[in-house]
């Protein structure tokens, strides 16, 4: 059974759209970073304080891909998909492994641009 995962977020830099070498079918690779905000007590009351950001990694495949691939770094985006773990041997033969989520819904936010 697969993990979802579903989070709002920025994208971390702009993405990276290639193209599969046999197919040419889309692929493209971007990185979210997702806030977690808390509220603390400070000399002046209450107040939201931003955490360290979650960092997550996306693959998306074709039109999902074409559609993250013309967005830019700071865009404000929402994510539904499933975690898969991928995993490389880097030039000195040591093992990593990473996971990342495969978009499976995909959308840019507008809460940033009605705020303005």
């Amino acid at each position: 059974m697969p993990i979802i995962a579903c989070f709002e977020g920025r994208l971390a830099a702009d993405p990276e759209l290639t193209h599969t070498p046999n197919t040419g079918t889309s692929v493209c690779e971007a990185v979210v970073l997702v806030n977690h905000r808390t509220k603390q007590e400070t000399d002046i009351g209450e107040q939201w304080i931003d955490g360290e950001p979650t960092r997550y990694y996306l693959k998306a495949w074709r039109r999902r891909a074409e559609a993250l691939g013309s967005m830019s770094k700071g865009s404000s985006v929402v994510v539904v998909g499933h975690v898969e773990t991928e995993s490389w041997t880097d030039g000195e033969g040591k093992r990593h492994w990473r996971d990342t989520v495969v978009v499976d819904h995909l959308g840019e936010t507008v809460r940033a641009a009605v705020a303005a």
